[in-house]
């Protein structure tokens, strides 16, 4: 059976999201094929991916064995035969042999995350949204919160929320979570049962466990976001960005790792200051800004880089607020 080297590495590059050796978690490190699906489970990510270009050949192979064979062998075609309870594939003069296994995937995905759900259409930005909220977070209660028309992400020095244009069943996913929902690529539609949450494009499945959303402090959160007063209001300059990657060098590192800079924005100008070494670095730019008075903040480099390469329009406003 001859198949695209490019699809099928491509395809096991998906598979590998539900494939961990994590000390303690379920890790078959193996690969199902069912003649029509391809399967990966391991107890919090579950892939399911359509691949006819195996029909009708079952077999279960270890992961890391067949994903790297694939993507050392040259050429554009690849061969795969099933015999004698092995799995044989050549492409040009690269030839593999990889004994059969157990499976010990699609049947426990099958028991812990069943597919008999109601599926739902997500937002049609869904896709354009979540790279938005997967700023660096480092709190307990870190990672992505999904409610009713938006998307929120916080941790103790930086919170983002990002409007969805649709409706979302409250969900909180944890951030390496989320990271593997975006990652999967661009996803349709969403289901829930249970602790589990499956995406799916067509007839492709991603399923990830989700957090109990009960314990996200989600009222602590959205008071971040009610400013009594807007203190200032204006454009982004051109070359902030290209500015504050620069002074990303400069950042001063804080007892909890994070690196930050101080900002501080007055009518004519904007300007940031780092401190490294006992050494003070500072650069300013020129901006119109509507303000009464200067405004000074510290922020996390990190995060302040993201909101500027992310950000979708060059206006701003700024204010102040405290919570929790």
């Amino acid at each position: 059976m001859e198949i695209s080297r490019e699809l099928f590495r491509d395809t096991l590059a998906q598979l590998m999201l539900g494939v961990t050796n994590k000390p303690g978690q379920y890790s078959p490190d193996s690969i199902m094929s069912d003649g029509a699906f391809l399967y990966s489970f391991n107890d919090v990510v579950g892939v399911k991916l359509a691949f006819p270009a195996l029909e009708g050949m079952r077999f279960s192979v270890h992961a890391d064995t067949l994903f790297d064979a694939v993507k050392a062998m040259g050429g554009d075609t690849l061969k795969a035969v099933l015999k004698d309870n092995q799995l044989f594939i050549t492409c040009g003069s690269s030839k593999v042999k990889l004994k059969v296994i157990e499976d010990r995937v699609k049947g426990r995905y099958e028991e812990a995350a069943p597919w008999d759900v109601e599926w739902r259409k997500l937002p049609p930005d869904f896709a354009d949204v979540l790279p938005l909220v997967l700023a660096r977070s480092t709190a307990r209660f870190s990672g992505v919160y999904m409610g009713a028309e938006y998307m929120v992400n916080a941790d103790n020095r930086f919170a983002i929320r990002s409007v969805v244009n649709g409706a979302l069943e409250p969900t909180w996913l944890a951030q390496p979570t989320a990271e593997i929902v975006r990652k999967f690529g661009e996803v349709k539609e969403i289901a829930m049962r249970a602790s589990w949450v499956h995406f799916k494009n067509g007839e492709n499945v991603l399923s990830v466990r989700k957090l109990i959303e009960a314990n996200y402090p989600l009222k602590d959160i959205m008071r971040l976001f009610v400013m009594p007063k807007w203190r200032a209001e204006g454009i982004i300059p051109k070359g902030l960005r290209d500015l504050v990657h620069k002074m990303g060098d400069f950042a001063e590192e804080q007892t909890d790792g994070s690196m930050v800079l101080k900002v501080t924005i007055d009518r004519g100008f904007l300007q940031i200051v780092g401190s490294r070494n006992g050494v003070e670095y500072e650069s300013m730019v020129e901006t119109r800004t509507a303000i009464d008075d200067p405004v000074s903040f510290t922020c996390d480099f990190a995060a302040l880089h993201k909101c500027l390469r992310l950000i979708p329009t060059p206006a701003f406003r700024l204010g102040t607020t405290s919570c929790c």
